[in-house]
Parts: structure tokens; sequence; C-alpha cells
């Protein structure tokens, strides 16, 4: 039994080979192909955040990860550790943004952009609200802001944007008491 692709002859460590002699049949060529672009496709891409500023405006770009919808933890039997998934990956990207948007000494707006692929990509208003809670709980946990209580905090409506991208952009300025 064999695979003779890409220059390679069956390997019985090789994942991709391992799974077809499991099944009893050889690899085509095709067959072969699709398991590896599968494969690659699998991997998990990393996240990317940048400091730009836009227009005088402090702001920041997340790219590789998206806001994930509440529905996403709340209906999972164990929505708890969902959550703290989510807010964990959020704390990982948003490492550090204190030394960009400054540490908070009084109210802050907090204004997100998220841009995305089509129309078909779109939250609904309330998920997109929801989708915030673990970004905003990593920014207080930064310092970017003192705490998420609305005398600290103003959290403005978040935006979509149909524009056959996929990134985030995170706003964030001081208010005047």
């Amino acid at each position: 039994m064999g695979c003779d692709v890409f220059g390679r002859s069956y390997d019985p460590n090789h994942p991709v080979c391992s799974s077809c002699q499991g099944q009893g049949v050889e690899c085509s060529e095709a067959e072969l192909k699709n398991k590896i672009k599968k494969k690659r496709e699998s991997k998990r891409i990393r996240a990317t955040a940048a400091p730009v500023v836009v227009e005088g405006q402090k702001s920041f770009l997340v790219r590789g990860y998206d806001l994930v919808s509440p529905n996403a933890w709340v209906r999972h039997p164990n929505s708890r550790s969902v959550y703290m998934g989510v807010k964990k990956r959020w704390k990982g990207i948003l490492k550090n943004s204190v030394y960009h948007f400054g540490k908070a000494k009084g109210k802050r707006q907090i204004t997100v952009v998220r841009h995305v692929k089509d129309k078909r990509s779109l939250y609904d208003e309330d998920n997109m609200v929801g989708s915030l809670k673990p970004m905003i709980d990593s920014l207080v946990k930064e310092g970017v802001f003192i705490d998420d209580t609305p005398k600290r905090l103003q959290v403005n409506k978040p935006k979509q944007v149909p524009d056959g991208q996929n990134y985030i952009e995170i706003f964030v300025e001081d208010m005047n008491d």
C-alpha cells in the first residue's frame, strides 16, 4: 500500500497517510492534497493588535480574532469556562494596551468598529453589545479604564461595517467630567 504524492512514499507516522491506512484504502493525489489543505486551514491564526493614530484619535486595530457573540458561551453547558477563555484571549491580545492609551485618570469612552467581509457576518445589536464585555473587562484589568461602571466608562454603540475586510478598531477617548 503506498501514497506517492509530492515525491513521498507512504509513511505510517504521517497523519494523512495513517488515516488512509486505517480505512484500508490508498490515498489518491487529490484526496491527499485535500486532507493537507484542511489540516493547514485548521491551524489557528495568531491574532495581532497594533496601536494606530487615526485623525488624531488613538485606536487599536485587532486582526485575526473576532468578537465572540454571547450566544456562543451562554448556550454552552460550561458557559463560565467558555467566557473565561474568550476573556483570556482578549487579555493576551490587548496586553500592554495601557502604554498606547495611557492609564485612566477619569471617565473615558470606548467606541468599537467591527469590519466584516459581508452583510451575512453582521451580529444583531444586542449580540454586538454583549460581545464587548470580555474585551472591556480585559481593558479594565490593563488599567485603560478605572472600572466599567457608567460613572467611569461610556460605551458607545458599536458599529459594523461590511467592507470586505476582517478586523476590529477600538477607540478610547478621555471625557471631560
